[in-house]
């Protein structure tokens, strides 16, 4: 079933994506590209068949990169410069978030108030942005995490460096302040309610799709068989592969990401703002007992 260009009225008409620290159109397996930049890509490319216009912030990493870049109809992106084009790294980029932000706030106020409807943030970096750009335009901010510095940590091979405090502290700001929080998975839900006590009415799971015009279902013993050889040989990671692909064998389309996206928008758009007050309580309650008592006659 195809869904080009429905729209419902409770649908945002247009989307500001956040992915700072590497840009969509950057080759998968090149710098910090991987993942992140075909979902990034894949769903805004599927937003705008659904009539959603998509525009998508990046790093300049290029002085050749024009500042605005139309990559198909409806979909966006602006390379903004925000320190030097090269020898930065995402673990760098933190010093340049003002620069960004700047950038991105420039770009909104060159159009008339109110004219994106949502913000999408990608990582922890583009989460703080993401932050800033919610408070400041008064539209529900929706974070994708991607991966949890804690979790990293938690799996460092011998020799690794672990993830930085700095962006554990971030990651958690950006959970206690986004509107909805989007993961991929059931285990990332559980991840981030036990690691930084989000709350799970806030949370939505958006299984990532698959182009199937590319990729389509093979021979399923062949497969079965190479995971249990795979398992048998110890991988650490066929027993979890083994899994997802029974669990989302159904979920593959991106039509099907796509209707999961937007659901999660509108339920951002329609909780906005009265869910910033259910946020405040949810973090009163969660906040734990402090080690001090106020002075006499101080705040009494």
């Amino acid at each position: 079933m195809r869904h080009d260009d429905v729209l419902r009225r409770d649908d945002p008409r247009r989307v500001a994506v956040l992915a700072v620290h590497t840009s969509p159109l950057a080759q998968p397996g090149t710098g910090d590209a991987g993942g992140m930049n075909v979902y990034v890509l894949q769903t805004a490319l599927h937003l705008a068949r659904r009539g959603v216009e998509v525009e998508i912030f990046t790093r300049a990493t290029a002085s050749t990169a024009p500042p605005v870049e139309r990559v198909a109809p409806g979909v966006l992106v602006r390379n903004v410069v925000a320190g030097p084009f090269e020898g930065l790294d995402k673990y760098d980029l933190p010093t340049q978030l003002c620069a960004f932000a700047a950038g991105v706030l420039r770009a909104e106020a060159s159009h008339e108030p109110g004219y994106y409807d949502i913000v999408h943030s990608h990582y922890w970096l583009s989460g703080q942005v993401g932050w800033l750009a919610r408070d400041r335009w008064a539209v529900p901010l929706v974070h994708t995490a991607h991966t949890l510095a804690a979790v990293k940590n938690a799996a460092l091979a011998d020799g690794d460096a672990p993830e930085p405090p700095l962006r554990t502290v971030g990651e958690q700001q950006v959970v206690d302040e986004a509107d909805r929080l989007i993961v991929n998975t059931e285990d990332e839900a559980k991840q981030l309610i036990t690691i930084h006590r989000a709350d799970p009415a806030r949370i939505d799971v958006v299984h990532p799709g698959v182009d199937l015009q590319v990729f389509r279902p093979g021979d399923r013993r062949a497969a079965r068989a190479a995971l249990d050889r795979l398992l048998r040989l110890g991988a650490p990671q066929a027993e979890a592969m083994r899994h997802a692909a029974a669990a989302h064998a159904a979920t593959f389309s991106w039509d099907n990401t796509t209707d999961a996206l937007l659901a999660s928008y509108r339920r951002a758009i329609g909780d906005f703002p009265a869910e910033r007050q259910r946020r405040v309580r949810h973090r009163a309650a969660m906040r734990r007992p402090r080690h001090w008592a106020p002075r006499r006659g101080v705040g009494a």
